[in-house]
């Protein structure tokens, strides 16, 4: 005959089953949080990368942010500890996200300086008897990207059965520009209601370009403050790195310990705000 089962024992199995569920349903849940994650993150880097009219897969930009992220903690934990690798780690994940946004801002910059040529060339196309399609087409053969692939997608959008004023507005939506909102609109109740388009196209095009004038004028004398904004912001963390290289072992406290991190968090947020405030006292809205 077998004798009790030992309570410490029971108290052992029991304590590794709930830690076994524990563990598992943890992993469960991080499982389906990355999961979920990864879908958003690649869904809105597809609507970026259509955006800027680029081939490059989705997947590939979520698997170059984890292996940035990786390289980046490995780097930072070997050379200070694993707090500041973490830390990196994470803004070298959304390093690539970054590199796409300001691909789309200066995508759209590109457009809005085509936009007076090609408001130009569409008046000139229209006084010329062509429709506002075939306008557009000529515009779409003549001139160079990013103007062309917009309207470009305009044309084949309408050739699919949309109707061009919708066509419009989703190229609107797309490029953010407040330029292009007032002609869409301009465009909109002039086909509704008739009228000469090739003439407002006209008018248009001069109000923008003497908008574009006046704001060159503006941020060539708020030129001098934006670089002063760089600079002292990114002084605090070039010293930070040139100590790092003279005296490691100080540096490395910035890191280690509660003060030190939280110096650390307090001045990159003092950084950024007086970053942001700058660049706000400095873009005059015309």
């Amino acid at each position: 005959m077998t004798g009790p089962v030992p309570t410490a024992l029971v108290i052992s199995i029991l304590a590794f089953a709930a830690t076994g569920a524990i563990a598992w349903n943890v992993w469960w849940l991080a499982a389906a949080s990355y999961g979920d994650y990864r879908k958003v993150y690649v869904a809105e880097a597809e609507a970026s990368l259509a955006d800027v009219f680029s081939t490059f897969p989705a997947e590939r930009v979520f698997e170059l942010s984890l292996m940035a992220a990786g390289v980046a903690f490995l780097l930072l934990t070997l050379a200070i500890n694993p707090i500041a690798g973490i830390l990196f780690g994470a803004a070298a994940f959304y390093a690539p996200r970054m590199i796409f946004s300001i691909v789309r801002d200066r995508r759209r910059a590109r457009f809005e300086q085509q936009l007076v040529d090609g408001l130009e060339l569409l008046s000139n196309s229209l006084r010329a008897g062509m429709t506002l399609p075939q306008a557009m087409e000529l515009l779409v053969r003549e001139m160079k990207p990013p103007i062309s692939q917009e309207f470009g997608r305009v044309l084949q959008e309408y050739r699919l059965g949309t109707d061009f004023d919708e066509a419009m507005l989703r190229l609107a939506r797309r490029m953010a520009s407040r330029d292009l909102d007032v002609l869409v609109n301009a465009i909109m109740i002039t086909r509704r209601t008739g009228g000469n388009v090739g003439e407002m196209f006209q008018t248009i095009a001069g109000t923008i370009r003497e908008r574009i004038r006046i704001e060159g004028k503006i941020k060539a004398m708020a030129a001098t403050g934006n670089l002063q904004a760089l600079v002292m912001s990114s002084m605090p963390f070039g010293l930070m790195v040139a100590l790092f290289f003279i005296d490691p072992e100080h540096v490395q406290l910035l890191f280690s310990t509660t003060l030190g991190l939280i110096s650390v968090g307090a001045t990159v947020v003092l950084v950024i705000v007086a970053f942001v405030w700058i660049r706000k006292i400095m873009d005059v809205d015309v």
